[in-house]
């Protein structure tokens, strides 16, 4: 698969007193979605914290869009990571806090209107919550407030730990679809689950941390 969109090389990482990575590498593809296994404890979430820029490996040398960069900074705005915490404002609403994520792509052509964003929510089952402060909900309506910016963004990376964690089945499809979609127009998705998801079309490639020769894809 041609078209790289980031491509993660030489990677050594350390936690504590424990190596998870040693020369690692990975590219991602625009247009493809790329599921990442492993057992617990493998690195999964320390991996995807790297390649946004929240964790800072001992070595690593990134490439962004076929352009070698100093660090994931650099990309980061291109980017929409959804880690284990719902990333909400508690003291706004679920309409303040989407209103609040679209202002920050403002500069996109085509920024999102309330009814856009009213409609993310909905289709999460927020319907009725919308001008509730999130405070007042529970944490999987807070989590799902967070999972809504995946229809609005305008990122050319999604990275998403574990995101169908606390989603019903009808949720589940929802953001199944919204991934289809997404890599159909060209977008990237890097994601965990522990999970069993169906898509309809395009199938993910499963990158598994406990299996090296799964990892690297020229």
């Amino acid at each position: 698969m041609s078209n790289t969109l980031l491509k993660l090389s030489d990677l050594t990482l350390e936690r504590g007193d424990r190596l998870l990575f040693e020369q690692f590498s990975l590219r991602l593809h625009a247009g493809e979605i790329v599921q990442l296994g492993g057992a617990n404890g493998a690195g999964k979430t320390s991996l995807m914290r790297s390649l946004v820029g929240l964790l800072f490996p001992q070595q690593a040398t990134y490439s962004w869009q076929g352009h070698e960069v100093q660090s994931a900074h650099v990309y980061s705005d291109e980017v929409l990571y959804l880690g284990h915490k719902p990333a909400v404002r508690f003291q706004l609403t679920p309409l303040e806090n989407l209103r609040w994520y679209a202002n920050l792509q403002s500069t996109q052509v085509n920024s999102s209107t309330d009814e856009d964003l009213i409609s993310a929510l909905c289709a999460l089952g927020l319907s009725g919550h919308e001008d509730e402060p999130c405070s007042q909900l529970s944490a999987g309506q807070k989590r799902r407030v967070g999972l809504a910016r995946m229809a609005i963004s305008r990122a050319k990376l999604w990275v998403l730990d574990e995101p169908f964690t606390a989603v019903d089945v009808h949720g589940v499809k929802i953001l199944s679809q919204w991934i289809e979609k997404f890599a159909r127009e060209g977008g990237t998705v890097l994601f965990t689950t522990h999970q069993k998801i169906e898509f309809d079309g395009q199938q993910p490639r499963v990158v598994d941390l406990d299996k090296p020769g799964s990892v690297e894809s020229s």
